[in-house]
């Protein structure tokens, strides 16, 4: 989890590289571990975009990868992973130009 999310953050445009992003574990809870991301970015008043670029830049790496992120109020797991092939990230109706933000990086 903590190279995927340290991964997303450094994908993301407006992210700096330095100092790096780090990610702490910050609970054990009942029926998930929580986790939270730590980065500088380039402009904060950019701050709103960049955070929204940057939970974009997270699911594609955990979903890149066959992670599939959990809600706390899991109820069962399917019989397959629930992940979206990256063949079908712009199936009808999104499209490549679809993408939300202009400061996601590439």
């Amino acid at each position: 989890m903590h190279a995927l999310l340290i991964e997303a953050a450094r994908r993301t445009a407006g992210v700096r590289p330095t100092p790096e992003p780090y990610v702490y574990q910050r609970a054990l809870s009942d029926f998930y571990v929580e986790y939270e991301l730590f980065a500088s970015i380039e402009k904060p008043s950019d701050r709103i975009p960049i955070l929204s670029a940057l939970h974009e830049s997270i699911q594609d790496a955990f979903n890149e990868h066959g992670v599939q992120i959990m809600s706390p109020h899991f109820l069962g797991q399917p019989d397959h992973a629930v992940v979206v092939p990256k063949t079908q990230w712009y199936a009808s109706p999104a499209s490549p130009g679809a993408q939300a933000s202009s400061v996601r990086g590439g």
